[in-house]
């Protein structure tokens, strides 16, 4: 558990370092609308699958932090997906 817990902060930290200086409104945008859903989607599946998950290891600490972790990333992150218009123009030419 541990260990994925560590490649999540990293795997955060390394999209947020690439694509810090990449994130505008747009980017900003679409996240607010997914972090809208996000919190919806994992309670509802939280309810859907109640008797499989092991609340005592999930609910509090670490469900919590990886939500703020992705979260916070999730900028970035669309913002690395997204093809920068340079990016676009190359692949036109």
């Amino acid at each position: 558990m541990a260990i994925k817990a560590f490649a999540v902060a990293i795997i955060g930290i390394l999209i947020y370092a690439k694509a810090r200086n990449r994130v505008g409104n747009s980017e900003r945008q679409i996240s607010y609308h997914l972090a809208t859903a996000l919190p919806v989607t994992m309670l509802l599946a939280m309810w859907v699958f109640a008797n499989r998950i092991r609340w005592w290891d999930v609910l509090l600490p670490g469900l919590a932090w990886r939500t703020y972790v992705v979260l916070q990333t999730l900028p970035a992150a669309i913002a690395v997906w997204k093809p920068q218009d340079s990016d676009a123009k190359n692949e036109r030419q």
